[in-house]
């Protein structure tokens, strides 16, 4: 499935049943203190971000924890 082809119910069906992260597709929560990005939340994407570039590609997902 391409992320362009994905819709917004398919997605939230996604994140509500838990799918299993596969290594195409990669789930990750963050909390935004006063809207910002940590450094080691920065760090932590970047490195996923380099995983999926030297591997097949992906999509990862990215939500705001409550």
């Amino acid at each position: 499935m391409y992320i362009e082809q994905l819709s917004l119910q398919t997605f939230r069906a996604l994140v509500d049943n838990r799918a299993t992260e596969t290594n195409k597709i990669e789930f990750k929560k963050f909390s935004f203190l006063n809207g910002k990005v940590t450094t080691e939340q920065k760090e932590k994407i970047e490195k996923e971000i380099a995983a999926f570039a030297n591997a097949d590609g992906g999509t990862i997902f990215i939500r705001r924890k409550n």
